[in-house]
């Protein structure tokens, strides 16, 4: 088998294509949304960490990381589109893939892939495709070969 996947995707949508040769044509079988990451940060905020006082002394800490409750969620999106990738690459439903994405969001699915789904990857491409509409529109964007 030699398939290709490619996932074009930002912060808050990935769309899934197939490549079928000769020339790579992508047919779009899969859509996936998160819609946590468009919310407001007012409505985030309410899951923020909370603070905590020292054990000894009058120090207040907060809890938590560094992320904003928005990366936070986009983070979190990454994951849940690199564990989508890892399952069907362990089914052997392809076994090269392409990505296309946001520059922020490419380095967090990046992090997010184990180690053997980052082995499939045969292309990168740093750039928001996920709004244009056609499929044809994408390809035109991608590299001729993959």
């Amino acid at each position: 088998m030699n398939t290709t996947w490619v996932v074009v995707a930002d912060h808050t949508r990935a769309r899934l294509f197939r490549a079928e040769p000769p020339h790579a044509t992508l047919h779009e079988f899969s859509d996936m949304v998160h819609p946590e990451s468009r919310s407001h940060p007012r409505e985030m905020a309410q899951d923020e960490p909370g603070t905590t006082h020292d054990s000894y002394g009058q120090g207040v800490h907060g809890m938590g990381t560094h992320y904003s409750p928005r990366e936070q969620e986009y983070i979190r999106f990454a994951h849940e589109v690199a564990e989508h990738l890892e399952k069907a690459y362990n089914t052997h439903q392809f076994d090269r893939l392409v990505i296309a994405a946001e520059p922020d969001f490419l380095g967090l699915l990046r992090d997010a892939m184990p180690h053997r789904l980052r082995s499939a990857v045969v292309q990168e491409v740093g750039k928001e495709l996920t709004h244009l509409p056609r499929a044809e529109d994408i390809r035109r964007h991608l590299p001729e070969r993959f």
